[in-house]
């Protein structure tokens, strides 16, 4: 994970959010620029996919809602921001379904891809990772050089 697993603030859920959505948009990890709508299985949750979507671009910042970050609505200032975000940043926008992309700015993103609820695998992986103790010199040993 790129992100700290001691950040305050962020809960087991948007680790397993961030880990959907770094599988998603695997491709693009290392781009400079890309544009990618990701259609939520779970968008009862997106919020936590809001935030998790914010660590991905900035995952040094305190998690606040970036600016690049987008949930896809019907409001047509929304659209023209996210439009206006395209030509020099790395921008993500969550969506619903598909059918909720807009058709004139669906050929702008580079990729529409869809982020299926977690499996019980990447659960588990996202724990072990997330949860397993830190390793500790034993007391009254001095540490190895």
């Amino acid at each position: 994970m790129r992100i700290s697993r001691t950040r305050q603030g962020y809960s087991l859920p948007e680790y397993i959010a961030y880990a959907g959505i770094c599988g998603a948009i695997r491709p693009y990890a290392r781009a400079d620029r890309f544009a990618v709508a990701l259609v939520l299985s779970k968008w009862e949750e997106k919020s936590t996919y809001l935030r998790a979507a914010a660590a991905y671009l900035n995952p040094r910042a305190d998690f606040r809602i970036s600016d690049r970050v987008y949930v896809g609505d019907a409001k047509e200032e929304t659209y023209d921001t996210i439009l206006d975000d395209f030509a020099n940043k790395r921008t993500i926008v969550l969506f619903k379904d598909e059918e909720d992309v807009p058709k004139d700015i669906a050929l702008a993103f580079d990729a529409v891809v869809r982020v299926d609820a977690p499996s019980a695998r990447q659960v588990r992986g996202v724990v072990k990772v997330g949860l397993r103790p830190r390793h500790h010199p034993r007391r009254g040993r001095s540490p190895r050089p």
